[in-house]
């Protein structure tokens, strides 16, 4: 059982009457292998995290405008719970995973659900050393104050913006962290 997890998260290869092969995780790899480097956010391969956020940085503008331009008055809901938001990393990580992953429901394609839902272990695990900054917990504050208003004049395009600055931000202060 424990070999078949491992050849499903791309671990290894296993065909019956060959030997069982490691593979390049790299190459054949699953969202399973992604799981696994978080639980060891200090041993992470070089530029793991930079390329991690590029890749949110191709989705998350594109689903906040379709959750803006499809259900503005869903958004501003959401980010009113911002104004109860603990200044800790903790919260702030929780509260952002909350609205990525309720952004991706809003924007009415499941595929950026699913695709988001199998980065939360390895979200959750990672954004407390980005929100330890209070820089970027205030930067990412000011983003849901920003967001909320262009929500609120349903403005899906600004959103989008807004959207892909704070994540080409989020490098900056990604490269201040205890991890890099």
């Amino acid at each position: 059982e424990a070999l078949q997890r491992l050849a499903r998260d791309g671990w290894v290869d296993i065909h019956q009457g060959k030997p069982t092969r490691v593979c390049d995780y790299w190459k054949e790899g699953t969202l399973g292998v992604l799981n696994a480097l978080s639980e060891h956010p200090n041993q992470l391969p070089q530029n793991f995290v930079p390329n991690l956020l590029s890749v949110r940085l191709s989705m998350a503008p594109m689903f906040t405008e379709l959750a803006v331009a499809n259900a503005p008055a869903a958004v501003v809901v959401l980010l009113e719970e911002r104004e109860n938001l603990d200044n800790s990393p903790t919260a702030y990580s929780e509260f952002d995973w909350f609205l990525q992953h309720q952004l991706t429901i809003l924007s009415n394609n499941p595929v950026f659900v699913m695709m988001l839902n199998g980065f939360k272990d390895l979200y959750l695990n990672l954004a407390p050393y980005y929100f330890a900054i209070p820089e970027a917990r205030r930067h990412s504050f000011q983003y849901y104050e920003d967001l909320a208003n262009a929500a609120q004049e349903n403005d899906a395009r600004r959103a989008n913006a807004l959207t892909e600055q704070i994540m080409r931000d989020s490098l900056f202060y990604w490269r201040r962290t205890k991890l890099t």
